[in-house]
């Protein structure tokens, strides 16, 4: 597909800049791990370790890929390496489930949430359920935190949709969270394949995924962050359909699949407002990798699309009869997040929603607006300096994504398991180590697929660009917002893409 010199050179500016950037990230990550003290050499250790085994599984896999892909047909091969791999993931993965197992709490928003779900799911009768909420506890929360009605109203409905069968409504959401991150996984795999167009890469991604422990760890906890682990991957996949159709030379069914792609990054956002970070990503990649007629009505497309069906339907859940969000005097700002970004690391500080809470509603604007202006005013650009080293190191220098301290809330009982994932256990600085690394090796292969598209060598890693430009989307997102790390989760099969892609295309002397 042809673009013009301008096209070309805003890609080069935002992968020469974008590569500066993650390479001072990947120093923070060893210059500045989060949670507990952890050796850099090990860090690199580990980094290094799980580097040569993935190039010697890629090398593996590429010698017998090519003579063994006529007997069995490219699709049938893809399906036995991804059912021989969920053989052997899915039971660790309910194994785990029942050793951290949670149970309902009011420690954080997943238990609070989840709680307030298999309420309505066991409520004789439903038909006036948002007048009994009037004037509870759950009404005030919604009113505070309407970011979490999408969810309440996803797990509501399967869980009153299983009540009646007896089944444990926890089992039943971890169940609905095993699907969605091994429907991610999927994706990721026929993402990688395609973008590399090889199965060893993609099963180098496999491998990639099942060492990401965070990911098993958060298996039992059926929160935004891992319902939402399949939107951005499938529509990083339906936008290199989109470039495949466009590859012949006509519109064919391009337009179809930035339809969907419009329909589910839109869908997606609903349940975490991060997820159509990746529409705009396509949006701007389409403007500056797509011929310009042609990228033009695509952007249009996708970005009304999606826009539309994130508005409807996040007005839907607003108005839905299960929930109350209008409870008096539980008013937050939007803005307020973006007031406690500013203060420390940007995490969430309980002395600034008590201050919000503080004033009457009609007050609280004008409030969270003066406080930004304050905060703004007393860091010169020095402290403002400070502050983003402090906050970037906070959210991309941890690399168990906050699953370390989220395990450890509401929890049924303590597990073996505790020693080393558990941020309290005796053995969790080498597994931190061991985490880091592979977050080091993700945000090095950042800088190298930006290298890549830079040099054009190979060709073939220009599809990644889209995937490079919404992990800077979420890297802007994190630095203006109250942000961690775990709020970056959801994007990791992106980023593993991006990983095994990249230096699939690299690897493969026979492209």
């Amino acid at each position: 597909m042809r673009t013009n010199r301008f096209q070309q050179a805003l890609r080069a500016i935002f992968c020469a800049l974008f590569a500066l950037l993650y390479l001072w990230i990947s120093w923070l990550c060893l210059r500045e791990p989060q949670i507990k003290p952890m050796n850099p050499s090990k860090i690199i250790s580990w980094a290094a370790g799980i580097s040569v085994a993935c190039v010697l599984i890629y090398h593996f896999f590429e010698r017998r890929e090519y003579r063994k892909v006529t007997a069995l047909g490219r699709n049938n091969r893809d399906m036995l390496n991804l059912c021989f791999f969920f053989l052997l993931y899915l039971p660790v993965q309910i194994y785990l489930a029942s050793q951290m197992y949670s149970v309902r709490g009011t420690s954080w928003d997943f238990n609070v949430v989840s709680g307030y779900a298999m309420d309505y799911a066991e409520c004789a009768d439903v038909s006036n359920y948002r007048e009994m909420m009037r004037g509870t506890v759950a009404a005030q929360y919604f009113t505070m935190w309407p970011n979490n009605i999408p969810l309440y109203i996803l797990l509501g409905t399967v869980f009153r949709i299983f009540a009646p069968t007896g089944i444990s409504l926890n089992a039943v959401g971890i169940a609905l969270n095993i699907i969605a991150i091994d429907i991610a996984i999927i994706f990721l795999y026929y993402s990688v394949r395609k973008a590399s167009g090889t199965s060893s890469a993609a099963c180098v991604s496999l491998f990639l995924a099942a060492l990401h422990v965070p990911m098993l760890v958060y298996v039992p906890i059926y929160y935004t962050d891992t319902l939402t682990l399949p939107f951005p991957i499938i529509g990083f996949f339906l936008w290199l359909k989109v470039k495949e159709e466009l590859g012949t030379g006509k519109m064919g069914k391009a337009p179809v699949f930035a339809v969907i792609m419009g329909l589910l990054l839109g869908t997606g956002a609903v349940l975490k407002l991060s997820v159509l970070f990746f529409l705009i990503a396509a949006a701007v990649d389409g403007l500056v990798s797509l011929p310009f007629k042609r990228g033009i009505i695509l952007v249009a497309a996708i970005l009304v699309i999606g826009i539309a069906t994130y508005a409807v339907l996040n007005q839907a859940c607003m108005d839905s009869n299960m929930v109350v969000s209008d409870e008096e005097g539980c008013y937050i700002p939007k803005l307020h997040w973006v007031m406690m970004g500013l203060q420390g690391k940007g995490n969430y500080y309980d002395p600034d929603y008590q201050l919000t809470l503080s004033v009457p509603e009609e007050g609280r604007d004008e409030l969270v607006k003066t406080m930004i202006k304050i905060r703004l005013e007393n860091y010169d650009l020095k402290g403002m300096a400070e502050h983003l080293y402090k906050k970037i190191s906070f959210v991309w220098a941890e690399g168990t994504y906050y699953s370390s301290l989220k395990i450890d809330r509401d929890r049924r009982g303590v597990s073996w398991i505790d020693t080393y994932v558990n941020w309290l256990g005796d053995k969790f600085v080498p597994y931190a180590e061991y985490c880091q690394g592979l977050l080091l090796i993700n945000l090095l292969s950042f800088v190298a697929a930006a290298g890549s598209i830079l040099l054009n060598k190979p060709k073939r890693n220009q599809l990644l660009l889209v995937a490079l430009i919404s992990i800077f989307g979420v890297f802007l997102f994190e630095c203006i917002w109250e942000a961690r790390s775990r709020y970056i989760f959801n994007y990791l099969p992106v980023f593993l893409t991006v990983t095994c892609a990249g230096w699939g295309n690299i690897l493969n002397k026979k492209k």
